[in-house]
């Protein structure tokens, strides 16, 4: 191998069993060039995840017609719904409604990685689950736009409104666009809606930077360190370790932790830790204003 790859190896490793079924139009393009084949296929994605790990599966029933796939992660799902539905129900405007969106996210989650049957290697998400994975997507959309939205507003002190239905109005032509055939435009169905998808994770990343640790850089005597400051930062730090050592964690543990520490169930863990430091952060923050 070349040594880039030697040396990035032991850092870089995540599955294609996660990632390529569930992008496989950006993916593909990746693939399409000679550096992006290098990088797709021996440095990023090696198959080697895939058969030292298999994807754990619980066969429910005395008949064994029932399987439940990645039991941790249907476990950590659940967690999100409860997440997302406390902070849909006790969080005003904006807030209220991307935790009512990761809600629904972790539901379509748990049918579409947990309840429904594995996808064949071939296979992808779009073809295979076509209205599971439009859920999935753009609803994780709305939940990080949303967010992004709420946290902008709160930063500036404006009515973005008008960008929030903007915004909505480009997922739902993503949808569109994924359904319409013959499509139209010569590129695959399914890549607006996974760029849709990654833009408006790293939009609400950025937001949460500002929203949150804005004071941080901008006015640092004002800014005071909390308990939700340290625990939205270890929520990052498990969704990046999910992302980026999912073979690393395969070769130390192989299956011995079940699904716990394979990319897709520490993203959604990540993603719950996110999500309720983001919840106290909030109700904290609301609290001080009403004092002021």
């Amino acid at each position: 191998p070349l040594p880039l790859q030697v040396l990035c190896r032991p850092l870089i490793m995540t599955t294609k069993r996660t990632i390529q079924p569930f992008f496989p139009a950006s993916f593909a393009s990746l693939n399409a060039t000679s550096i992006g084949s290098i990088l797709y296929n021996h440095m990023l994605l090696p198959d080697t995840v895939t058969e030292r790990c298999p994807e754990v599966k619980i066969t429910i029933g005395s008949g064994g017609h029932t399987t439940l796939r990645q039991p941790v992660l249907l476990l950590v799902a659940i967690i999100g719904v409860v997440i997302g539905l406390r902070g849909f129900w006790s969080l005003p405007k904006y807030w209220s409604l991307s935790f009512g969106a990761f809600a629904i996210m972790n539901v379509d989650a748990i049918c579409l990685h947990c309840l429904s049957p594995s996808i064949d290697a071939n296979d992808t998400y779009p073809e295979r689950y076509p209205l599971l994975w439009t859920i999935d997507t753009y609803i994780t959309g709305v939940a990080a736009v949303t967010l992004s939205i709420a946290l902008l507003e709160r930063w500036k002190s404006q009515n973005l409104s008008r960008s929030f239905w903007i915004l909505q109005m480009v997922g739902i032509l993503c949808i569109l666009f994924f359904y319409v055939d013959p499509p139209l435009v010569p590129i695959a169905a399914s890549f607006p809606l996974e760029l849709w998808y990654c833009i408006s994770l790293l939009l609400s990343l950025g937001a949460g930077l500002l929203g949150i640790f804005g004071d941080l850089f901008v006015n640092r005597k004002a800014f005071r360190w909390t308990t939700d400051h340290v625990f939205l930062i270890c929520s990052n730090a498990f969704t990046l370790l999910g992302i980026a050592l999912d073979g690393f964690w395969c070769r130390i543990f192989g299956t011995l932790l079940a699904d716990l520490l394979t990319s897709l169930t520490l993203m959604f863990l990540g993603s719950d830790l996110m999500m309720w430091g983001a919840y106290r952060w909030i109700q904290s923050s609301e609290s001080k204003k009403h004092m002021d």
